[in-house]
């Protein structure tokens, strides 16, 4: 005889459109972190070899072609990505108009630093004959990183940051390489010049295998047109951005001397690696999801609340890492750095607020504002170019001041920004980063202690890192079990997010 039937189980809902969106982004976010961070540490080391190779001066006409290149770099930052990104529907035509555009930025740009570097080169009075022909050699870089696949586009625009991976590491791998050998055979700063060459050559080889595409030279006018509308603000905000990153670089070469620029450039990359190298990991992987679900208000407001936090706790710990050790990382540099460990800890002060703008700009262009990056980005040109004369007189230290007045200055359309795009008041926007400065305050702290009980050199300070995470760790366990914020769920629920 047979019993009741036990009735099957309902079963699961279908996952909806948007939290598969959120369960992608997470996803790309991950891709994104595993990619910054091997292309950070590559970059550290690239960047930290030649103040310990090379001295003062010689470092400083390296970071003038640097300076110089992220300059053009800027002018070829045309948009396309983005605005590819954005658009709801993507063919061969736009794709092939975006590749022929670009070439043709770069090999335009390429031509002009070529035969622009006398003049570029003026722009540092005591910068060694050598920097002319530095500058162009280094323009064969700024053709070459044109003339990559447009098909990463797409691949950015369906979050399979997966694919993307190689196309961030090998590239830095190779710089890191290139970089290596030649400061360690001939201790030159061509170095630099060579290895973004070499890094730009593997960087578009890769991209074809990575996105395969048979491109055609094709400039279809509409689809430019519309590509050039959204990607004037794209354009616009990064030449602001080369000015907001680079302006005060020139401006210390040219004004106070190579020497200066050397120590000014190791000071400032220094201090900004965690919200250049860290809070920007997540912007990469939400502007996407952004475009995504810009018909959808609560879902953008959760999506902003999810990268503003995560974003804090990247940005703001590793702020105050760096804030602590930095001494023991000038310490291996040749003599002559030592005023880079109180110009390091000044330019932390600007970090909280530059995590501002790194978490709300994927949001204003997922959302077809890209004006408001734009505008937020000119209030701190603004504030450099007004500034520079008065705080220059009080040297490097005064210069790091205006660094942190002009982070402070687009609060205001930010704020704005914010209201408009997603509906979210500064308030929510700051309440969202409370974890990254409970966090980052157990750190510093423990650090500090820690560390002045060790003895110096850079042993102690690895152990004195070490203990001080653990120690934050445990602190991090006692506020859950009391029953406070539990930042172990949450990695525990991103980890079953990404496995759905």
């Amino acid at each position: 005889m047979m019993g009741p039937s036990v009735p099957s189980p309902p079963p699961p809902p279908p996952s909806s459109p948007r939290s598969g969106i959120v369960a992608r982004t997470a996803r790309g976010a991950l891709w994104v972190a595993l990619a910054e961070g091997s292309t950070t540490a590559a970059a550290i080391f690239a960047v930290l070899l030649g103040p310990v190779i090379l001295g003062t001066y010689a470092y400083g006409v390296a970071a003038a072609v640097i300076v110089v290149l992220a300059g053009f770099d800027a002018l070829t930052q045309a948009g396309f990505r983005q605005a590819v990104v954005q658009r709801r529907e993507v063919d061969d035509v736009v794709l092939d108009t975006a590749w022929t555009a670009l070439i043709g930025r770069g090999a335009a740009l390429g031509a002009a630093l070529f035969f622009g570097a006398p003049w570029v080169a003026r722009l540092f009075p005591d910068a060694p004959p050598d920097l002319v022909p530095m500058l162009r050699t280094a323009s064969i870089a700024l053709v070459l990183m044109n003339v990559h696949s447009a098909g990463v586009f797409v691949l950015t625009r369906e979050l399979d940051f997966r694919r993307l991976l190689t196309l961030d590491v090998a590239p830095a791998l190779t710089k890191t390489v290139v970089v290596v050998v030649v400061l360690v055979g001939w201790r030159t700063p061509w170095a630099y010049v060579f290895a973004r060459i070499a890094a730009e050559i593997v960087r578009a080889s890769l991209s074809y295998r990575a996105a395969p595409r048979r491109h055609r030279v094709r400039l279809d006018l509409p689809a430019l047109r519309d590509l050039s509308v959204y990607g004037r603000w794209i354009f616009a905000g990064a030449a602001v951005g080369f000015l907001l990153t680079n302006l005060d670089n020139v401006l210390v070469g040219g004004l106070l001397g190579m020497g200066a620029l050397g120590i000014y450039k190791i000071a400032y990359d220094v201090s900004q690696l965690p919200v250049s190298r860290g809070a920007f990991v997540l912007a990469r992987a939400a502007m996407p999801a952004f475009s995504r679900v810009q018909d959808d208000l609560e879902a953008t407001r959760r999506l902003f609340r999810r990268t503003t936090g995560a974003a804090a706790l990247i940005a703001l710990p590793g702020t105050a890492a760096i804030a602590v050790f930095i001494p023991d990382l000038v310490a291996i540099f040749r003599p002559g750095y030592e005023q880079v460990v109180p110009l390091t800890r000044l330019l932390c002060l600007s970090v909280p607020l530059r995590l501002c703008a790194a978490t709300a700009n994927p949001l204003f262009q997922g959302l077809g504002r890209p004006d408001l990056s734009f505008r937020m980005g000119l209030w701190r040109t603004a504030i450099l170019i007004v500034g520079f004369a008065a705080f220059a007189e009080h040297g490097l230290v005064g210069i790091c001041w205006l660094v942190f007045l002009s982070a402070a200055a687009p609060l205001g359309t930010w704020s704005k920004g914010l209201r408009l795009t997603g509906r979210i008041t500064a308030m929510e926007a700051f309440a969202a980063t409370w974890p990254g400065w409970l966090v980052a305050a157990l750190y510093g702290f423990a650090a500090l202690a820690i560390r002045a009980a060790l003895p110096a050199g850079l042993g102690g300070a690895v152990l004195a890192a070490v203990a001080a995470a653990i120690v934050t760790l445990g602190a991090l366990k006692g506020v859950a079990a009391a029953g406070g914020w539990d930042g172990f769920e949450e990695v525990r629920a991103l980890r079953r997010t990404l496995k759905r």
